[in-house]
């Protein structure tokens, strides 16, 4: 899998002057995951509804490879896979299993094909012993993985990734970082992850961009981070992995005292 998603001098301005987005421009690479950071109200929502067509832009551009996703947004709907913050992706009323019974149908899949996903991503998840569990049972965590297999059903090409371990204990957390880096490394997808965990953006991006007031005031890799926040030219700080360099960088830049998504 190969491609890359562009995000050319995006706009926005809602009724009453209100402006989420200031011509924003960023890029993500297939084989790559960039963390998008900022306070809220930075644009970040506003910023993933106009990737995925639920908001229309005043000016820009949403690229795949040169293919105009605004344009088109049930294609952009095949290209990015989202989980929500807020879960917003499962039927509270649908058990796991019919979710992506459900969802699978929705798209397309097989009930035999939907058979090999349920076997595929359900252990993987831990969520063999709750598929018979409707959604409104369900911990915060056990629907985050939920919304997380949904958005894999069509096996896109992206992914966006709002807060994945958000509810998540200890294990689940690191094996959801796990997946998440087998998606980036072994199948080539391109994510871009929102959070407010500084600690989960530094250790799995390797670009990262920072947005305040709807503009994108910062942006660089996994290496720029020492130079961000001060380090020396040594890279005492670990050019910034694992050393609190993110959020080094993030209040010299945006301001404040932690990496607030």
């Amino acid at each position: 899998m190969t491609g890359t998603l562009r995000i050319v001098r995006l706009s926005k301005t809602y009724p009453g002057g209100t402006r989420a987005l200031g011509d924003v421009s960023l890029t993500i690479r297939c084989g790559s995951l960039t963390a998008l950071l900022g306070p809220n109200g930075a644009g970040k929502t506003t910023l993933v509804n106009c990737l995925l067509g639920l908001v229309r832009p005043d000016a820009g551009q949403v690229l795949w490879n040169d293919e105009d996703l605004l344009a088109r947004p049930q294609r952009a709907r095949d290209v990015i896979g989202v989980v929500f913050e807020e879960v917003h992706n499962i039927y509270g009323y649908l058990t796991v299993r019919e979710n992506i019974q459900y969802f699978a149908a929705l798209n397309g899949i097989s009930p035999k094909a939907a058979g090999s996903l349920l076997a595929q991503w359900l252990p993987r998840f831990d969520l063999d012993h709750k598929a018979g569990e409707v959604g409104f049972n369900l911990s915060r965590g056990m629907r985050q993985k939920t919304a997380l297999i949904l958005a894999m059903i069509k096996d896109p090409p992206v992914l966006v990734l709002d807060e994945p371990t958000l509810g998540l204990d200890i294990a689940s957390r690191r094996r959801m970082i796990q997946w998440v880096r087998q998606m980036v490394v072994e199948q080539d997808k391109a994510v871009l992850l929102t959070t407010h965990d500084a600690a989960l953006a530094e250790e799995l991006a390797d670009r990262y961009a920072f947005i305040r007031g709807g503009s994108i005031v910062w942006e660089g890799t996994r290496e720029d981070l020492a130079a961000a926040a001060g380090a020396a030219a040594d890279g005492s700080a670990g050019a910034g992995a694992g050393a609190g360099g993110l959020e080094a960088a993030y209040r010299r830049i945006i301001g404040g005292s932690g990496a607030e998504s």
